[in-house]
């Protein structure tokens, strides 16, 4: 029975050993990249095995698993490091919740109750169809500016500001006809440009293709933006595919949970075993005052909170 216990244990610790290399090459096809999205649970595979290895005197296959272990470990620990510079002083901070709201929930109440607690500036809703924004409708008594494309094929938008609305379009980035919402927002701390954006998720090769047109074509208009910008959305990729990384290298991007830890939204259910594909992507503008993962509001994704405010210099 040992025996037999000690071959699957080894099983795993072999696959998981392929899947963290192969995770490497996420740019080359669909399934590299998926792969690249477990590395927290590689991790903990590869801590398993090593405790059980360990135990049973495996000495190689133990130093296997605690290879697998600080290997991924390096790519989890950093999210919980902040060395960023301070925002300046006399800056007003910028609170924003997003959650992906799953077009098929059919209840807005536990999504109300968590918006009325938090209490954001913007709130970013996604997958909106007509039958959730009508039962929205609240929202606008306190949040009198709004964009609203709202879609029955789960990737409608809903953007609520309490901030004044200078400037707002419909884009399409990269080649797939799912929109983004590019708008101006008027603050005590100055203008900038707010883009909401919901890429294809990967699930065949077209799919993966569009959403790495999408996250490419949004690094380029970031590079371009004269204004501070946020980007935020479910990107439908973790923090490790080299898809994610072209938005932060090519944009000049980084994430607003550094330092703040890898903050997993879903699925909502898997909590801490879920992966981070919801993200709020700022300039180097921004400094992150705040990041959390919020309660379940009855969506397959866990809401995200942010505080914002402008560095030092902007």
């Amino acid at each position: 029975m040992k025996m037999i216990f000690r071959g699957y244990v080894l099983l795993v610790l072999y696959i998981t050993c392929a899947l963290s290399v192969l995770g490497l090459f996420s740019e080359l096809n669909l399934f590299f990249d998926l792969a690249s999205n477990f590395r927290f649970h590689y991790a903990i595979s590869g801590f398993f095995c090593l405790i059980v290895l360990v135990v049973s005197k495996a000495h190689v296959n133990a130093g296997i698993s605690l290879t697998i272990l600080v290997f991924n470990s390096m790519y989890i620990l950093p999210w919980y490091i902040d060395d960023l510079e301070g925002p300046g002083p006399d800056r007003g901070d910028i609170k924003i919740f997003m959650n992906n709201v799953l077009t098929s929930n059919s209840s807005a109440e536990l999504l109300m109750g968590l918006i009325r607690d938090d209490n954001p500036d913007i709130i970013l809703l996604l997958e909106t169809n007509g039958r959730w924004v009508g039962q929205l409708t609240a929202i606008n008594k306190e949040y009198k500016y709004s964009v609203i494309e709202a879609r029955e094929d789960n990737f409608g938008i809903a953007l609520y500001s309490k901030l004044p609305i200078e400037n707002k379009t419909i884009r399409y980035f990269g080649g797939a006809s799912v929109p983004s919402v590019l708008v101006e927002l008027k603050s005590d701390m100055g203008n900038f440009t707010f883009i909401a954006t919901h890429p294809l998720p990967p699930i065949n090769k077209q799919y993966f293709h569009s959403r790495n047109e999408q996250l490419l074509a949004l690094a380029q208009e970031a590079r371009i933006s004269k204004n501070p910008l946020i980007i935020a959305g479910d990107l439908n990729a973790t923090m490790w595919s080299s898809h994610y990384k072209v938005l932060c290298d090519e944009g000049g991007l980084r994430n607003a949970r550094d330092g703040y830890g890898v903050g997993s939204t879903w699925p909502s259910m898997a909590l801490w075993f879920g992966i981070p594909i919801d993200h709020i992507m700022v300039s180097e503008h921004f400094a992150t005052q705040s990041f959390k993962v919020g309660r379940n509001t009855g969506s397959d994704h866990l809401p995200i909170s942010v505080s914002l405010r402008l560095r030092r210099g902007s």
